[in-house]
């Protein structure tokens, strides 16, 4: 059974927050959800591991902590397009893998002579390795544009603020009503 000392110390505590009060804070109470997976089957596919997706998109959020709806667009999009990079990445990979060892079935090759037959072989199928290197190269790009969008829109926030805060401390042409009056 809790003292009175006790109860009122717990009183006292439940006044000082009842959630956030701000817009911002509102906001990063907002994103909670993504932190907790709500895109986790959007991106990804039935073969892969949802938690590790999971796991990904919430250590890019905490790393760039989006401060707007315009921001979180931003990362979703570098979400998007680091995923697909990565799955690419992997596919390009277990594509030479089994290009190697279906080679090294049939060839007594050295291990230079098969690498470049497997990439050969590669190229005759389609798609081509090259094109899929292409479009790991594009999903890539994306990524790093959307990062220096993101960049680019705090160094402008960052900017504006400081504009706004030296009008604020300039003094004002116009004259008061009490200066007026002297």
């Amino acid at each position: 059974m809790p003292t009175d000392k006790q109860i009122a110390a717990s009183r006292r505590n439940g006044r000082k927050s009842q959630g956030p009060k701000t817009s911002e804070g509102k906001f990063r109470s907002a994103l909670n959800s993504l932190r907790h997976g709500a895109y986790a089957t959007h991106y990804i596919l039935s073969t892969e591991d949802p938690k590790v997706f999971r796991n990904f998109a919430n250590d890019l959020v905490n790393e760039t902590r989006p401060n707007s709806a315009a921001e979180l667009e931003i990362v979703d999009q570098m979400i998007c397009n680091a995923w697909h990079r990565r799955r690419l990445s992997a596919l390009l990979t277990q594509r030479v893998n089994n290009a190697i060892d279906q080679l090294a079935k049939t060839e007594s090759l050295p291990v230079p002579e098969l690498n470049v037959r497997a990439y050969e072989l590669l190229e005759t199928e389609k798609p081509s390795f090259a094109h899929q290197e292409l479009l790991e190269l594009r999903f890539g790009t994306a990524f790093q544009r959307s990062l220096a969008r993101l960049q680019s829109s705090r160094a402008y926030d960052a900017k504006m603020s400081q504009n706004q805060a030296k009008r604020r401390n300039e003094p004002s042409n116009t004259l008061t009503p009490l200066a007026r009056a002297a």
